[in-house]
């Protein structure tokens, strides 16, 4: 996760992370999504092995308006989705 931290913005179009069953929000926040504004693509996945989601990492994963597509991948619906999903006026696609 450090690396993301560090990768600016018009190095990232497109961003796969899994295994966010063990992100916290402290770690979700540092990567700053909301300000890596040329990402076009993300893609969140969790294990299919988890004890108890974060929802607070996962608000914290918010991407900027810009993005174009989003799949989320084996988050429990149970745990609900968070409120940035709403408000990406850019999306085209949502897979999950």
């Amino acid at each position: 996760m450090a690396l993301l931290e560090k990768t600016t913005s018009r190095q990232l179009i497109e961003l796969n992370i899994k295994d966010l069953q063990h992100l916290s929000s402290l770690e979700a926040e540092k990567i700053n999504l909301v300000g890596k504004e040329e990402l076009q693509l993300l893609s969140l996945e969790w294990s299919s092995k988890w004890d108890m989601i974060d929802n607070v990492a996962l608000e914290k994963l918010q991407p900027h308006q810009n993005l174009r597509r989003l799949c989320i991948k084996k988050y429990p619906i149970d745990a609900g989705f968070p409120r940035w999903i709403q408000s990406l006026p850019n999306l085209v696609s949502m897979e999950l």
